[in-house]
């Protein structure tokens, strides 16, 4: 794949934006981020959030985010979280930029997977009986669903982790 000059060369963030640990997708959905299909995640995650371990989503390459939704954001020392995450996130963009890839992406399966991981983790807990924030449920309209990985920021990091010496599994790189 021909390499862009405009890979991996900034990191963008969008000041002013809608953020908030109570609607993790928040801040996602409220910029115009469009995937290869044209659509914006808005509307992949109307029904219902998928994102790889938490940072990424099929149909969006090159893109990755911390501190999001079905990560372990709100179970968590946010700046900790932040910080652990951000450094798999530098690790992984070293491994794409060592071999001169110019693109990466999440798999629907490893979505579609990771998703099966978040609410199994919330499964055995209380949370599903309750309509918290944890579910969306201040929402009005909100499609009900664990936003937040629930099974340990330490726990997660392993499975981060374990992507990462894998060949960082879950994503299409080349």
């Amino acid at each position: 794949m021909k390499r862009t000059s405009a890979f991996l060369n900034q990191v963008r963030t969008a000041p002013g934006t809608r953020r908030s640990i109570i609607h993790p997708p928040g801040g996602l959905t409220s910029i115009d981020i469009r995937g290869t299909d044209g659509g914006t995640l808005r509307e992949k995650w109307a029904e219902g959030v998928r994102a790889h371990l938490g940072m990424a989503s099929a149909g969006y390459p090159n893109l990755l985010f911390v501190y999001g939704p079905q990560s372990p954001n709100a179970f968590a020392n946010g700046p900790t979280a932040a910080e652990l995450q951000g450094e798999w996130v530098a690790n992984m963009l070293n491994h794409v930029r060592r071999r001169n890839w110019a693109r990466f992406e999440a798999t629907v399966p490893a979505e579609e997977a990771w998703r099966a991981k978040v609410f199994e983790a919330v499964d055995t807990t209380l949370f599903p009986r309750a309509d918290s924030w944890y579910f969306g449920a201040n929402i009005p309209g909100k499609r009900r669903e664990m936003l937040s990985y629930a099974g340990g920021l330490s726990t997660y990091m392993a499975l981060c982790n374990e992507s990462a010496e894998r060949g960082y599994e879950g994503f299409a790189i080349g």
